[in-house]
């Protein structure tokens, strides 16, 4: 099995808290802004999803198949766009990010 993009469990929304999405977010938060335009289409694919479907896969009696776990996700800019949080852009968002103490899982992948 190769999942997409692991996302929350659909009914607790537990999830990865160091997954780039969460950082990312987080992120947005502590600066107060998101970054636009991003036009990144997410993948996400519920962790309770992946779980049940490899779970399947290893009790099936077909071998040699692969399983792609996929779903088409929403765009990256419609999830910001959910927090309600002003536009700025990449430059002024990184320069933000780099400034606060609070983004450091961000920082790292930016630097």
């Amino acid at each position: 099995s190769r999942p997409g993009a692991i996302c929350g469990h659909r009914a607790t929304g537990f999830a990865n808290r160091r997954d780039f999405t969460a950082l990312l977010l987080r992120a947005c938060r502590a600066v107060g802004a998101v970054v636009q335009p991003c036009d990144v289409m997410l993948h996400w694919v519920p962790v309770d999803v992946v779980s049940s479907t490899i779970a399947e896969s290893l009790t099936s009696t077909k071998t040699g198949e692969f399983v792609n776990i996929a779903w088409d996700g929403p765009l990256l800019a419609d999830v910001l766009k959910a927090t309600q949080l002003p536009s700025v852009s990449a430059e002024q968002w990184r320069a933000s990010v780099v400034q606060q103490e609070e983004t450091q899982g961000v920082r790292d992948l930016l630097l």
